[in-house]
């Protein structure tokens, strides 16, 4: 009987630390995320600081292109025909430019 208890223990002791291991792994996984959402964002502001060539907070298509053309050594007529093609897949809204802040969002929701 004292066996069958002391099993009975040990299993439930086993169950309570599955638990918590299982509560620790979520907490050290959200940590984790949360850094890595970080260090997206970080990187996202410093690829975008240097493609906002007036540093007015917005990329548009003019500024995409300049750097494509920078960053692919390539034409006039290359750089602006890639910077068409990929602004018009990200600027979802329309506006005609593109914000940090609509990248991170991007990242997120990924």
């Amino acid at each position: 009987m004292k066996l069958m208890k002391r099993k009975k223990k040990k299993k439930i002791f086993l169950e309570e630390v599955k638990k918590k291991n299982t509560f620790i792994q979520k907490k050290i996984l959200m940590l984790i995320v949360a850094h890595a959402l970080k260090q997206d964002a970080e990187d996202i502001h410093h690829v975008f600081s240097k493609i906002d060539s007036d540093k007015n907070g917005k990329v548009d298509i003019d500024e995409l292109a300049n750097n494509y053309a920078f960053t692919f050594d390539l034409g006039h007529d290359d750089s602006e025909s890639w910077a068409h093609a990929d602004f018009d897949q990200i600027d979802k809204d329309g506006n005609g430019f593109k914000t940090a802040n609509d990248e991170y969002c991007g990242v997120i929701d990924d």
